[in-house]
């Protein structure tokens, strides 16, 4: 483990960036993660790779959502700026939980904390059972550490409290890096080809009523 003076030398030194927008003035650690801070062998692969929704569901959103999820929310990571090319250290939470069990109508979807049949329909419905995913939140306009970019802007800070502040952060440098990684891995590894297909819909028409004659 590094010393406390090299500890907050990394903390006061680490690149930052705002959590919301410049005229909030809110800093936190963060990442340059746009295209021309990579080898510059990768740059037209990356931009064609910018429209391709697979590369963020399949690649990078996982990495993301492994790290918050490792945290409890309690420190989240999401991208930031007006490109989204900036990687970002937010801190976040879990909102208490009341019922985890929840039921659904299989119909409609309706949710209901009780185990009741869902009365929207002709005949009543009964509920299949499932889990409620936590409520989490992000406090993305507070700073973290905001204006301490001065060793000694840390000195009332007690080891401990520095000690985890610097794993926080050295694992979201970690993030970043794995981050980078993917994105040189899918450039490396895969081509971009143009897919053709078709999406379905349902639409309302209107259908004339056939005529009844009556005898």
């Amino acid at each position: 483990m590094p010393s406390r003076e090299e500890m907050i030398s990394f903390l006061a030194g680490h690149f930052r960036y705002h959590t919301t927008n410049p005229w909030n003035k809110a800093t936190s650690y963060a990442h340059n993660m746009k295209i021309y801070t990579f080898p510059d062998k990768y740059h037209d692969k990356l931009y064609e790779l910018l429209n391709v929704p697979e590369m963020y569901d399949n690649h990078i959103n996982p990495l993301v959502y492994d790290f918050d999820k490792k945290h409890n929310y309690k420190w989240q990571a999401g991208f930031n700026g007006r490109s989204g090319g900036y990687l970002v250290l937010y801190e976040g939470g879990v909102k208490p939980e009341t019922d985890t069990q929840w039921y659904r109508c299989p119909k409609c979807w309706s949710e209901s904390c009780y185990n009741i049949p869902c009365n929207k329909h002709d005949e009543p419905v009964s509920r299949i059972e499932f889990i409620k995913p936590p409520d989490i939140f992000a406090m993305p306009g507070k700073g973290i550490d905001h204006r301490m970019t001065d060793p000694e802007d840390f000195e009332e800070w007690e080891d401990y409290e520095v000690e985890e502040r610097y794993e926080i952060v050295k694992e979201f440098d970690d993030l970043a890096e794995e981050i980078r990684d993917a994105a040189i891995y899918l450039c490396e590894n895969y081509n971009i080809e143009d897919e053709e297909y078709t999406v379905r819909k349902t639409r309302k028409v209107l259908v004339e009523t056939p005529c009844t004659t009556s005898i």
